[in-house]
């Protein structure tokens, strides 16, 4: 009989995608290092804030849309909630 205890990924699994994670920050950081130093000043801040507005912005939709569903105590929209909650995060 099979067991009914909710499964978990194995910790070697986070570990590896910790270390991805953290390998694509650190790409990152150095890309933008090179952007700043290297590259003209003006093409590299607009891109970094267009960048950074977007994903504000996705974040911030996602925490309207889950506090305005938590408000009104919408029972219809619970997975469609946690969806964005995961933006919010």
């Amino acid at each position: 009989m099979k067991s009914l205890e909710p499964r978990y990924l194995d910790q070697t699994i986070w570990n590896k995608f910790s270390k991805i994670f953290i390998g694509l920050f650190v790409v990152g950081v150095v890309i933008g290092i090179y952007g700043l130093c290297f590259v003209e000043d003006s093409t590299f801040w607009p891109s970094f804030l267009t960048c950074f507005f977007y994903f504000a912005s996705l974040a911030l939709g996602g925490l309207f849309f889950s506090a305005l569903q938590f408000l009104v105590n919408a029972g219809w929209s619970v997975t469609v909630r946690r969806v964005a909650e995961s933006f919010t995060a």
